[in-house]
């Protein structure tokens, strides 16, 4: 599936935010209210849309298509992280990752 076809079929649901790698891979950011702008006569290019920030900061951003990517990571197990997360010193201690994670660079993030 495409990630304009995967976009448009989750973007559909109400309140998912997407977990996104910027393209410097240097921090996360949280997008939401993602949406399409175009695919009609006067635009015909169809552009992935979201924004970044909340209150007076937010600001629309576009996703360009070719800068999501695949990635392998290695992460903790679920088991691991919950138990952990509500502990700093817990999640801090948490030794080596050795789980394979394998993905795209942005995550849709369904509200709990």
């Amino acid at each position: 599936m495409t990630i304009m076809k995967s976009f448009e079929e989750i973007s559909k649901n109400p309140g998912v935010s997407f977990l996104i790698l910027d393209p410097t891979e240097s921090h996360l950011q949280i997008l939401h209210h993602g949406n399409f702008l175009g695919g009609n006569w006067s635009s015909p290019t169809k552009k992935l849309v979201a924004v970044l920030g909340i209150n007076s900061e937010a600001q629309p951003v576009q996703i360009v298509q070719k800068t999501v990517k695949n990635i392998k990571e290695k992460s903790y197990g679920f088991a691991e992280f919950s138990a952990s997360v509500e502990k700093e010193n817990d999640f801090i201690g948490l030794d080596i990752p050795d789980l394979d994670f394998t993905f795209k660079n942005i995550l849709p993030i369904p509200i709990f």
